[in-house]
Order: C-alpha cells, then sequence, then structure tokens
C-alpha cells in the first residue's frame, strides 16, 4: 500500500514537472531579449511565370513588426548588415546554424530569427456569367521563421505565414470594356511576400500569436 502511494506521488510530480516546462522553456523570451534578425534564406521553388529577384521586403516587414510589438530589443540594421557583410550572410541564400549563432554572438543577441521563402507559385482563375467575367491571376507566398538562442542553439519559437496577392481583369459582355490585367508583375510578387511576412508575425501560427499564447498558459 505505502508502495502504492509513492507511486502515485511520483506519477503526480511527474504531471506537475511536465505541465512547468513550457513556462521554464518560454522565460527567456519573457524579459525584453536582444533579438538579431538574419537575412531571409530563398529557398523556394519559383513558377516559370514570375521571377524572384530578393526576399528583402520580407526582412523589412518582420523587422518593423517585432520592433512595435515591444516584445524585443531588436538590433539596428546598420549593425545587422555590417556583420552580414563580413560574415558574407545572405549572398549563399542559405545560412546554417553554426554561422547564425557567431553572428548573434558578434551582435551581442541572445537570440537570432532566421527565416525562408519556402514557396512562391502561381494560379489562374476565372469566372462568367452571361458575358460578364473575371479573371484572376494569384501569387502565393509562404514563409517560415525560427527564433534560435544562440547559447545553446535551441529552437525557442517557430512560425508559418501565407499570403496571396492577386491581379484581376473584369470585362463586360462581349468584351469591349476592359478593367485591370491578368499578368503577373513584380510588385505582385512582393505584395504576396509582403502578406506572407506579416501572417508569419501575426497571423494564427505567427510568433506573436505563439507566444502570447504561451505567456496566458504560464500564469
Amino acid at each position: 500500500m505505502k508502495q502504492r502511494k509513492i507511486s502515485i506521488l511520483m506519477m503526480i510530480w511527474a504531471v506537475f514537472a511536465l505541465c512547468q516546462l513550457p513556462a521554464v522553456c518560454f522565460a527567456g523570451l519573457a524579459d525584453y531579449p536582444t533579438l538579431a534578425i538574419l537575412p531571409f534564406d530563398k529557398k523556394a521553388s519559383v513558377s516559370p511565370e514570375i521571377t524572384l529577384k530578393d526576399v528583402t521586403i520580407a526582412n523589412e516587414i518582420v523587422y518593423d513588426e517585432l520592433v512595435n510589438s515591444g516584445y524585443f530589443d531588436v538590433v539596428e540594421r546598420e549593425r545587422l548588415d555590417a556583420v552580414c557583410d563580413e560574415l558574407s550572410l545572405g549572398m549563399s541564400g542559405l545560412i546554417d546554424p553554426a554561422t547564425a549563432a557567431q553572428a548573434g554572438h558578434m551582435l551581442g543577441a541572445q537570440y537570432v530569427l532566421c527565416g525562408s521563402l519556402n514557396g512562391l507559385s502561381t494560379r489562374n482563375n476565372n469566372a462568367e456569367v452571361i458575358g460578364i467575367g473575371n479573371k484572376n491571376a494569384q501569387v502565393y507566398a509562404h514563409v517560415s521563421m525560427r527564433i534560435i538562442e544562440v547559447e545553446t542553439g535551441r529552437v525557442v519559437l517557430a512560425a508559418r505565414g501565407d499570403g496571396r496577392a492577386t491581379n484581376t481583369l473584369t470585362h463586360a459582355p462581349l468584351r469591349i470594356i476592359h478593367i485591370g490585367t491578368t499578368g503577373f508583375d513584380q510588385e505582385q510578387v512582393y505584395d504576396a511576400i509582403e502578406k506572407a511576412a506579416m501572417d508569419g508575425v501575426n497571423g494564427k501560427r505567427g510568433l506573436i500569436t505563439t507566444m502570447e499564447g504561451r505567456r496566458k498558459g504560464a500564469r
């Protein structure tokens, strides 16, 4: 009987310990830590109808959103650019964990954010009723982000974001009047990437949304 009580107590303790893990693992991000946002990787397979020149817009959006969130002390762009140039980050399009940690140490950051553009695709949709219709040219972008603890190399937070940008051509009966365009353009590509980056920060699976959810769970 005594042994059974000890076993029950051990089980209760184990369950309690597991419940505390999210709060313990997440504690470091609750203290306004220093964060360096590294250049996004271009891992995306790109549809032949469009051109991907760079993903700088993703970095800019994530930088602004995280600065405005008040959760992080984000490393200034000028300091980050200097270190990235020294380590040739962003030129190869790939950043390995060791290089990310090295950049974090050089910048005095507790955490680094590594992001990537994972997909960039297109789709055409047509709809017509009694001679009046729309033709939609859509670009879809998908990004992923990870916040890594510099000292341990541990991923403490991960997020994904999706974005869509649409060009629409509307035509009247007999196709005499046309408004808009069905072509894909660079502005549309950047718009989709921008929306994906915004979603990756503030969306349902975004960084800030996940942080706030964990904080509520830790109370």
